[in-house]
């Protein structure tokens, strides 16, 4: 028959599973957040390159 003691530990245990629940859940956003920066910088990157390549080829058959 379980006791109050049983309850408490029980109740106790639930309480700490639902507090891991929103850490990992932080987690997660701070890793999604941080994967959405990451691929928009390297495609900003990526297009800022590739723009300034038809000025570098211009450029190379012109004299100043």
């Amino acid at each position: 028959m379980p006791t109050d003691s049983d309850c408490l530990v029980l109740m106790e245990l639930f309480d700490h599973g639902t507090e891991m629940d929103h850490e990992n859940l932080t987690a997660l956003t701070f890793v999604f957040l941080f994967l959405i920066a990451l691929f928009y910088s390297i495609g900003v990157t990526v297009i800022k390159v590739l723009g300034s390549i038809p000025d570098l080829l211009c450029s190379c058959g012109k004299e100043t």
